[in-house]
């Protein structure tokens, strides 16, 4: 089995691949390889991929920061609740 990890090099993600099984193959992808506020970027990386399931371990982390650049939050937020990820993972029947 493969997984795509989005912000796979954040702790999350590499929680994650620490706990995989040897059965697992864990494809780790962060910034600057695909940033997940770009859609184009985003469904082509799921497109591309072979995996067999695709995990969103990205976060914005910059807590501190959150308030004073508000749209990024908001920007990142959103798009971890988008619904174009769910076309691109349907279109792949993962």
């Amino acid at each position: 089995m493969k997984a795509l990890i989005f912000g796979g090099v954040g702790q999350l993600g590499r929680a994650l691949k620490a706990k995989a099984g040897d059965d697992w193959k864990m494809e780790a992808i962060d910034l600057p390889e695909c940033d997940i506020t770009d859609d184009a970027a985003t469904k082509a990386m799921i497109a591309d991929s072979d995996c067999d399931m695709v995990i969103n371990a990205a976060a914005y982390i910059a807590v501190d920061k959150a308030e004073s650049e508000l749209e990024i939050t908001q920007t990142v937020e959103w798009y971890l609740q988008n619904e174009d990820w769910w076309q691109a993972l349907m279109e792949r029947r993962i």
